[in-house]
Formats: C-alpha cells, sequence, structure tokens
C-alpha cells in the first residue's frame, strides 16, 4: 500500500503501522516505518523515540544499528536546528 501511494504516508498506511505496533509493540518493520513516517513529518523527538526501540533490536554491533545510530544523531541535529531557530 505504501509502495503503492509513491511512498508517501496515508492516515490508512499511519493507521495500520500503529495497529501492528499495538498488537506487536516490538514489530521492526512498523517500528522502522513509523520513524521514517515521523522524521518527515518533523516529528523528530517521536522518531528518535521509534529509532530508539528499534535499536534495542538490532545487534549492537550491526550495520542496521549503525544505521539507526545515524539516525538518531541526525534527528537531535534537527531538534537542535530548530530549537536555535526559535531562540
Amino acid at each position: 500500500l505504501w509502495q503503492l501511494h509513491h511512498r508517501q504516508f496515508t492516515e490508512q498506511i499511519t493507521e495500520i503501522f500503529s495497529n501492528l505496533l499495538k498488537n506487536n509493540p516490538n514489530q521492526p518493520d512498523a517500528l522502522a516505518m513509523m520513524a521514517m513516517d515521523a522524521y518527515t513529518s518533523h516529528a523528530y523527538e517521536d522518531a528518535i523515540d521509534y529509532w530508539q526501540r528499534l535499536l534495542k533490536l538490532a545487534p549492537a554491533q550491526s550495520e542496521e544499528a549503525t544505521a539507526i545510530r545515524k539516525a538518531i544523531t541526525k534527528a537531535e541535529e534537527r531538534i537542535k536546528l530548530r530549537n536555535k531557530n526559535l531562540d
């Protein structure tokens, strides 16, 4: 469904992933997709939360863990930049 919508999140798609997480809070695909949706929606704190949950599921020294840590860092930088612009 996400691919059919040109990799854009719709309310229906977000609801599907949200329901998946209600039934299985550690479902990695749903966590990753919700993180991506939150990040692209500028909800950086939410994206970080999803990525931190996903990071717990990845092997510590894996490429996946490295990519998740980089994503968290990028979101934290966006928060700092946003806060700086508000000052």
